[in-house]
């Protein structure tokens, strides 16, 4: 079901963004200091959160919210996959199940008042 967002185009043009950036950030060598072992797969989770989030915001309830988290767990393992296929990246199985324990913990969320964060926003806008 869709939620009535006044602005619901621009939404889902700005979460298409976020989709693009992550595939790019994917598939490109970037450098990050580590702080801390296994900080990627955290990068993972937060990053798959909150993308599944974002479009949970702009479909709501079942079987929408099924369709965004099998689409974005898709998205990773094809992400993952195109890794192999670069001369810097390696595919590996605990990015994908960061990526999973992302996916679940907006599912989570969705169940919250947060769900309605995009609406929040829209109520301050013109």
């Amino acid at each position: 079901m869709t939620s009535p967002l006044r602005y619901r185009w621009f939404w889902l043009l700005l979460g298409f963004g976020f989709i693009l950036a992550v595939g790019i950030a994917s598939l490109v060598s970037i450098n990050l200091s580590t702080h801390f072992s296994n900080q990627d797969k955290l990068i993972h989770a937060v990053v798959y959160a909150a993308l599944t989030a974002w479009f949970m915001q702009i479909y709501h309830g079942w079987p929408a919210w099924g369709v965004i988290m099998l689409s974005m767990l898709v998205m990773g393992l094809g992400l993952e996959l195109l890794q192999s296929l670069t001369p810097n990246r390696a595919p590996e199985a605990l990015d994908l199940l960061a990526d999973g324990v992302g996916i679940t913990l907006a599912g989570v969320v969705a169940w919250t008042p947060l769900r309605y964060t995009l609406m929040k926003i829209e109520q301050v806008l013109p």
